[in-house]
C-alpha cells in the first residue's frame, strides 16, 4: 500500500516535543530553535542534569528523564505530560545505540516509542486543527549493512520508516502530517572512521529537513542523501524531488 498524499493547511509551532534530546542531533535541533518563541519539551535519558543546568534560566525550555525502554513508565509519564501540554509538533529522535542494544531494546525506542507518543499526541493535534511527527529512519533501508551488528538496527529503522506510514495514512484527511527522514551518514563522533566528504553536516541537515516540513504538504518518507558535494532529497512516496522553494514537486 503506498503513502497517501493530502494537503496540510499548517499553523505556526509553538509548542514542541524532542524525544532523544540529549543525541547529537539533537544538540542541533535544539540550537536551531532555541532563539526562537517556541516552547521545547526536551525528553532525554542521559545527560539530563547537563540539559537542565544549560536550560535552567529559559522559561520556554523544560528537560524532563524519561527512558522508553520501559515502556509502561514511560508512557504513564506521558500521559501526565499531555494533560499539562498540547504539542503541535513531535521530532522523535530516540534512539539506543545501534551496535550495543539488543532487538527489543530497538523495536521499543523507536517503533512503539512512536506509537506511544501518537497515540496520546494526536488527539490534542486534532483539537489544535494541526500537527506535525518527525521520525529518523536510515539509509540501511536502501542499503543494507555489511556489519551483522547493524543489522537489527537497520531493520527496526524499517520498522519505523513503516509505523510513520501508518500513522500519515490514518489521519491523512484531520491536518496532520507525519515525516519520517531517512538520512545517509551523518558527521557525528560515531562516524569518525569514514571519509569527512561523504558525510552530511548535522547542521545543514536540521535546515533541510526543517525547510522540507515547511514546503513539503504531505506525509512521507523522505531521503536525504550527500552527493556532489551537496545535499540532496527525494520523495519516496512520490519518487520526485520536492522543491524548498516553492510549494510544488518536480520529477526526479
Amino acid at each position: 500500500m503506498g503513502i497517501i498524499n493530502y494537503s496540510i493547511s499548517k499553523g505556526i509551532s509553538n509548542n514542541i516535543l524532542i524525544s532523544g534530546a540529549s543525541s547529537y542531533l539533537g544538540s542541533f535541533l535544539i540550537e536551531h530553535y532555541i532563539d526562537t518563541n517556541c516552547k521545547l519539551t526536551l525528553l532525554a535519558n542521559s545527560n539530563t542534569k547537563r540539559l537542565q543546568k544549560m536550560y535552567k534560566d529559559n522559561d520556554n525550555i523544560q528537560v524532563i528523564s524519561t527512558d522508553i525502554r520501559q515502556l509502561d513508565n514511560f508512557k504513564e509519564q506521558m500521559k501526565k505530560i499531555c494533560k499539562r501540554e498540547s504539542f503541535d509538533k513531535v521530532y522523535h529522535l530516540a534512539n539506543p545505540s545501534p551496535v550495543n542494544s539488543n532487538f527489543q531494546e530497538l523495536i521499543d525506542v523507536n517503533i512503539t516509542g512512536l506509537n506511544i507518543l501518537a497515540e496520546l499526541i494526536v488527539p490534542n493535534m486534532l483539537k489544535i486543527g494541526h500537527g506535525v511527527f518527525i521520525t529518523m529512519g536510515s539509509s540501511y533501508f536502501f542499503n543494507p549493512p555489511i556489519k551483522m551488528e547493524l543489522l537489527n538496527y537497520s531493520i527496526a529503522k524499517a520498522g519505523l520508516m513503516t509505523a510513520t506510514r501508518y500513522w500519515g495514512n490514518k489521519f491523512s484527511s484531520d491536518n496532520i502530517q507525519f515525516l519520517c527522514f531517512t538520512p545517509g551518514p551523518i558527521n557525528s563522533p560515531l562516524n569518525k572512521t569514514q571519509d569527512i566528504e561523504n558525510l552530511i553536516p548535522p547542521k545543514a541537515l536540521i535546515d533541510r529537513m526543517i525547510a522540507i516540513e515547511e514546503f513539503h504538504s504531505k506525509s512521507d518518507v523522505i531521503d536525504i542523501y550527500f552527493k556532489n558535494e551537496g545535499i540532496h532529497h527525494r520523495s519516496l512516496g512520490t519518487e520526485k524531488n520536492i522543491s524548498i522553494d516553492r510549494a510544488e514537486e518536480t520529477k526526479a
